[in-house]
């Protein structure tokens, strides 16, 4: 992750009014998960480019802030590639790429009791591309996120979680066709995609301190 990005989440992260992080009740959850979706159109041609879909990892900090809400703090990482659609078996890889997700917002747990909580949630922030070989730039895009899922308690601090989520992240901003990737040597990928839709299946132990 560039170090822009880094900052930007340290900042988020301790912008955390201290209200919320009452005793014992800080919810971390480590987060491994499958990402699947994700795709722009390519300005020019029209060609379809592709994110493979694999392995994420993440991690979900929960903080109280009332009866059956928190506020949440989320984050996750897909290294995949970047393919230009041809069909099975002719795609072809363009580069590699990182996928960030750094969102902030809130869940709701309807029933505060019994070993299966089931929740849903909502976040807005921003996806990092972060493509290689590093000469190819970076880009920062807003985005929101919707799912849901449910927690299994194994006791009052300890416990799984499983999850869906949905992500959209805004590509043009301007009305037009979008350079997403560049290098200083004239190389670029223009998009004429509107949104970048990717789904994740999450699963992870949560603690609460």
């Amino acid at each position: 992750m560039k170090h822009g990005v880094t900052v930007f989440l340290i900042l988020v992260l301790t912008a955390v009014p201290c209200r919320l992080c009452r005793a014992v009740e800080l919810e971390v959850t480590p987060l491994v998960g499958y990402t699947f979706g994700g795709s722009f159109e390519e300005g020019y041609t029209g060609t379809d480019l592709d994110l493979e879909e694999g392995i994420s990892l993440g991690a979900a900090i929960d903080f109280p802030l009332d009866q059956g809400r928190q506020v949440e703090f989320y984050y996750s990482r897909q290294a995949t590639e970047l393919e230009a659609g041809g069909g099975i078996p002719t795609d072809e890889v363009l580069f590699d790429i990182d996928v960030h997700y750094i969102q902030i917002g809130g869940t709701y747990t309807w029933r505060d009791e019994g070993e299966l909580r089931p929740f849903i949630v909502g976040t807005l922030g921003v996806t990092h591309f972060d493509p290689e070989p590093s000469g190819l730039s970076s880009r920062t895009r807003f985005s929101l996120g919707l799912g849901g899922g449910a927690k299994a308690y194994i006791t009052e601090r300890f416990g799984l979680r499983l999850e869906g989520r949905g992500f959209a992240t805004l590509i043009d901003d301007d009305g037009g066709d979008s350079v997403i990737f560049s290098d200083p040597g004239g190389l670029s990928v223009v998009v004429s995609s509107d949104i970048f839709a990717q789904f994740v299946f999450n699963f992870g132990v949560f603690f609460r301190f």
